[in-house]
């Protein structure tokens, strides 16, 4: 996108350099929508963004996971009833039950505190996912905006310069009516008319799709109208010590994905341990025919206790499997969290470098551009006494016109500069 943005600012710049750059920026129509500042399109986006309600349910759904991991393991309450026929008479009465049942899970080896921790973990994970997320929309908004703000003002600026372009044009046609040699300067002008006609295409071409870009960021439609509030010029970065990239979300993901697997190995080894339960009935069975069968499993109103417990010893490596596929998740696990948080150190001291690196670029662009269009001044103004040449002149232009996109890439930079350091900081 830079490269392209780079060929549509060459031409016009010649003609801010004649008229100087306060009539160009003052023609600009006026736009009825309010201008939207960066921080109100942050706020705009958290609260419209599609991307942001999808990891919040995500993260609903985790939590009430969590509840029902909780929930087991306390005891729980139902009303139970069945019929049973049974034949002949002699071996099996008939019978019925209709009561209230209790169910507890005394003892299970751990395996349903595990669960719930780790459903607990799991939903720690994706609420850090969500942070996550407002990150990404909020570095979506910056990059996005200051790419609409340059290629807007760009496309503004081309425009009012093409004007001024073809009273130059004029100019040249007059003095070669009036039998100048200036053949040669009129075509180098007509070229650059022609040039900055198709560099004004396809900037409204960019300007679309970019605004297209954010207001999709922000929940607006496509096509709504957008007008940005200007951004201050860079100045001087704070002194960044610390290691503030600890604190990113993705790192507490990491974490808490950690501790969800560690909550699964002990759920695993939980399958070779004692297994205690309870159960608790009171109400009535009737018997439907004989109460002298041999099988009876009693008549009229009471209540009832069952304790019963299993310990599992041995199976065809289901244990082991199990255990063994806990343990090599809780590996990834640790290996997941060291791959993030070598990322995020080298992302936020990568930003914080850069961000130092292109404010002293940044001042050395501002002076050179400033040279450069004294110098093509200077080469113009010769011009017009009759003593350059058209080509001095384009030569100067070139050069001073590179040196003002050199400014506008460095400016760019910088903010992308920025919005990683906000990606990757603790703000």
């Amino acid at each position: 996108m830079r490269q392209r943005i780079a060929g549509w600012l060459v031409a016009p710049a010649l003609l801010l350099a004649i008229v100087g750059p306060g009539p160009l920026l003052a023609q600009a129509p006026a736009d009825s929508v309010t201008p939207l500042t960066l921080e109100a399109a942050l706020v705009e986006a958290r609260h419209a963004n599609a991307r942001l309600p999808v990891a919040n349910l995500q993260v609903q759904g985790a939590l009430a996971r969590a509840r029902q991991a909780h929930g087991a393991l306390y005891p729980m309450l139902s009303v139970d009833g069945d019929v049973h026929g049974g034949a002949p008479v002699a071996y099996a009465s008939s019978d019925a039950f209709l009561g209230v049942v209790m169910r507890a899970p005394l003892y299970q080896g751990g395996e349903l505190r595990a669960a719930r921790d780790q459903t607990e973990a799991e939903a720690q994970a994706l609420q850090a996912g969500y942070r996550m997320a407002v990150r990404d929309v909020d570095y979506a908004v910056r990059t996005d905006y200051d790419l609409v703000l340059r290629t807007q003002d760009g496309l503004a600026f081309s425009e009012r310069a093409l004007e001024r372009l073809r009273t130059y044009l004029t100019v040249v046609q007059s003095r070669q009516a009036s039998g100048e040699g200036v053949g040669a300067d009129l075509l180098q002008t007509q070229q650059r008319v022609a040039t900055a006609e198709a560099d004004i295409a396809s900037l409204t071409r960019e300007l679309h799709s970019a605004s297209m870009d954010l207001n999709d960021a922000l929940g607006r439609a496509p096509d709504a109208p957008l007008r940005l509030a200007p951004l201050p010029e860079p100045t001087a970065p704070a002194d960044t010590t610390g290691q503030p990239w600890l604190a990113t979300p993705d790192l507490a993901r990491t974490q808490s994905d950690i501790q969800a697997a560690q909550a699964g190995v002990r759920a695993a080894q939980a399958g070779r341990k004692l297994h205690l339960d309870l159960e608790a009935d009171a109400g009535g069975q009737p018997v439907l025919n004989n109460t002298d069968a041999l099988l009876n499993n009693g008549t009229g109103w009471g209540t009832e206790v069952t304790l019963s417990f299993s310990f599992p010893f041995w199976d065809h490596g289901i244990y082991r499997g199990r255990v063994a596929e806990a343990g090599a998740a809780l590996d990834q696990a640790h290996e997941q969290d060291v791959v993030v948080r070598r990322a995020a150190r080298l992302a936020w001291t990568r930003a914080a470098s850069a961000l130092q690196d292109l404010y002293g670029e940044y001042e050395a662009r501002d002076r050179a551009a400033a040279v450069a269009r004294d110098a093509y001044l200077q080469a113009e103004s010769v011009y017009r006494g009759g003593q350059g040449t058209a080509l001095a002149v384009l030569d100067a232009y070139d050069a001073w016109a590179q040196a003002a996109q050199n400014r506008l890439d460095v400016v760019y930079n910088y903010r992308v500069a920025e919005a990683d350091l906000y990606r990757w900081g603790n703000s």
